[in-house]
């Protein structure tokens, strides 16, 4: 009964079993690739959370570090400022020693101008004096 046998299987009642034993398989088989998917998909989140959160703090790090160079750039800039106007005041003292200096030697030679002039003057005076006499 080789035709038989196929026919006896279904009409000794295992066809439901076998059917339902294939869903049952099928429905795992599916349930199982349900399970591994979901738990990849929650790998998944997680490692985006992961990367959100490294992401977050690099670009905080990142901004911290350009608050802390503009911070240092802010320095350096008013130390070489602070340091250029002490230069230009120390520059500017100078001058006004060196105009007060000039002065002084201007007047220092205008004095000794008129003393010579008051000393040829004098002279000068004397000579007419003793000319005056001797005519006198």
């Amino acid at each position: 009964t080789t035709h038989g046998e196929p026919a006896s299987i279904y009409s000794s009642g295992h066809e439901p079993d076998v059917q339902r034993l294939f869903r049952e398989a099928v429905g795992q088989a599916v349930g199982e690739q349900r399970t591994a998917l979901a738990e990849s998909h929650s790998e998944v989140l997680q490692l985006l959370r992961v990367l959100r959160e490294q992401h977050a703090a690099a670009a905080d790090q990142a901004a911290s570090q350009w608050r802390e160079a503009v911070r240092e750039a802010g320095e350096v800039h008013a130390r070489e400022r602070a340091q250029l106007q002490a230069q230009v005041a120390a520059l500017v003292e100078r001058e006004k020693v060196r105009e007060e200096e000039l002065k002084r030697k201007q007047e220092g030679e205008k004095e000794q101008e008129l003393a010579v002039q008051l000393r040829l003057a004098e002279e000068q005076r004397g000579r007419r004096r003793r000319e005056e006499e001797k005519e006198g």
